[in-house]
């Protein structure tokens, strides 16, 4: 599927978003989903669903991003309760959830 320049899909970061730093080190279900037409680049001004990549107070802050951690904070007790089968849904969950918004937001 289409990703951001790492190769990396919305839900994977979602994915990632939820585990400890323990379990990062683990290795990742692959999502399998195919996103087409929804990684937009080059984004000038980033509103406010929008949650974006990087380090800082800047990223830290951003409105989108502190609504992104809340959700998946969320969701964090059921995904660690859960088999290992179920766990890409609750990456699908919170990327469906942040698409969802109006206007969508944007990884």
């Amino acid at each position: 599927g289409k990703g951001t320049k790492t190769g990396l899909t919305p839900e994977f970061v979602a994915e990632r978003a939820i585990l400890s730093t323990k379990q990062r080190s683990q290795r990742f279900v692959n999502m399998g989903e195919n996103i087409q037409n929804e990684q937009l680049r080059d984004i000038v001004t980033p509103h406010a669903h929008d949650v974006l990549s990087g380090r800082g107070n800047f990223v830290n802050h951003h409105v989108g991003n502190e609504s992104f951690r809340s959700l998946v904070n969320r969701h964090k007790k059921a995904y660690v309760a859960c088999p290992k089968a179920q766990k890409p849904n609750f990456s699908k969950l919170i990327y469906d959830e942040i698409r969802s918004k109006n206007p969508p937001g944007r990884f």
